[in-house]
């Protein structure tokens, strides 16, 4: 036993302790997403800190860590709904349909992150903050979102190994493929690309090239099923999504069976914190279910509820509670297709009804839910009050869908958990730091 545990401590201590930086982008489930992985990089001995602006330092915190604000307060809710951003949301990152894969509008799509995500979320001032605060603390490894883009600047200034840790299917390293691609059809005078001459423009301010690794990083930690994973030419370190939601008090009524089967509705927080909207008929979801002989928990916040003018009897209206706590005593849940959501309930083991948008990878979660059985996939343009009638009985009522969820979560814990990619990350830190 003496000599095993000195083995261990000895491979604990081929790298030294590292200091390592996250940097989420704005939005309170993306900083909850890193935080996982932020706690075992901790609790292995390395060093964490979180970069974020002044008005979201509550979230960094509510996931026990450290927060380094950085920049002006962005109020990314309401930058979320500005008319520019609004009208250019169209440009769809997740686009494949080859027809519409055109130089005009694939550039279109990385003229509207630049201008209308990018250069709001990450301005010169917090990217010049974030800077001189790494060129100071001396980081080893940045861990960034690819929504936030001053995470790889901040490594280039301070001279650290980068990686991105994804949130979803990687969509900006497949539309960066297709951008490329298409760029080299065109004569070197006819070429542009708003990501990154802005970015070359922002590492020159600090005495920086700027080269692809920017924009994809070093490589990439990818919490999704390697079964979605695009056939990209990168570096993935996949690791198991372990939900955190947020911190709360459970319910009493949480720890009692309801004498029935219990379904959740939720349409995540990004939604209603972001966009303020949910492009879900919540009237429709809740009237489908009015005459089924289940319990719904529904967290939805007083917003959400505007117009519906009366709740079923059978109906719990909780604005939060924390998914990885409620979903284990559910039968069946109800969702937007959110990656977050998604993840949860397959950690979880329970069968999904996605009622998806076209936003991201909603469609993508979706189809992999209903492939492996799991639940059942529908359009939010076309679903009706007996779509979701007829798909919560059938959740609840056959045993099929219950043992697709199971099947799901064992696939997930086969993925190597947070702690288990700790001497991996350790290892491409001390690869890819410059000497």
């Amino acid at each position: 036993m003496g000599r095993a545990r000195s083995a261990f401590l000895a491979a604990r201590t081929e790298f030294p302790p590292m200091r390592v930086l996250f940097t989420p982008y704005s939005a309170r489930s993306h900083v909850y997403n890193m935080a996982p992985l932020a706690w075992a990089l901790a609790t292995a001995g390395h060093e964490v800190r979180l970069s974020c602006h002044p008005d979201e330092t509550e979230w960094v915190q509510a996931a026990g860590l450290t927060a380094v604000p950085v920049g002006r307060e962005l109020r990314v809710a309401e930058l979320m709904r500005r008319p520019e951003v609004l009208d250019g949301i169209h440009h769809d990152i997740a686009e494949d349909r080859p027809e519409r894969l055109t130089h005009d509008y694939v550039h279109g799509v990385f003229q509207w992150y630049t201008e209308a995500l990018f250069r709001n979320v990450t301005d010169e001032d917090t990217m010049d903050e974030l800077a001189a605060f790494a060129r100071w603390w001396r980081p080893d490894l940045v861990v960034w979102d690819p929504l936030n883009l001053s995470g790889p600047v901040a490594a280039r200034v301070a001279g650290a190994a980068h990686a991105r840790l994804l949130f979803g299917l990687d969509f900006g390293a497949r539309m960066r493929r297709v951008f490329h691609d298409l760029s080299r059809q065109r004569p070197p005078r006819a070429r542009h690309d708003p990501l990154g001459e802005w970015l070359a423009a922002t590492l020159a301010r600090h005495g920086h090239p700027f080269d692809e690794e920017i924009v994809l990083g070093q490589w990439s930690i990818d919490p999704m099923p390697s079964r979605m994973r695009f056939p990209e030419d990168l570096t993935y370190v996949p690791v198991r999504y372990v939900p955190f939601n947020g911190p709360g008090p459970l319910p009493p009524w949480l720890h009692h069976d309801p004498g029935r089967p219990r379904v959740c509705l939720t349409l995540g927080l990004s939604g209603r914190e972001l966009f303020g909207e949910d492009g879900i008929a919540i009237t429709d979801l809740l009237a489908g279910m009015a005459d089924l002989d289940v319990e719904v928990v529904a967290t939805l916040d007083a917003r959400q509820l505007t117009d519906v003018r009366a709740l079923p009897d059978n109906v719990r209206v909780i604005d939060f509670v924390p998914l990885r706590a409620l979903l284990p005593t559910c039968a069946a849940v109800i969702h937007h297709g959110g990656a977050t959501t998604y993840g949860t309930a397959v950690a979880a083991g329970v069968p999904q009804l996605v009622v998806y948008t076209k936003v991201w990878d909603k469609a993508a979660v979706a189809q992999d839910v209903a492939r492996h059985g799991a639940g059942l996939a529908v359009d939010v343009d076309v679903v009706t009050v007996a779509d979701v009638r007829d798909g919560v009985r059938r959740l609840v009522t056959e045993d099929s869908f219950a043992a697709g969820a199971r099947h799901l979560r064992q696939q997930l814990l086969a993925a190597p958990a947070p702690s288990d990619i700790v001497p991996t990350l350790e290892r491409l830190t001390a690869r890819h730091r410059p000497t």
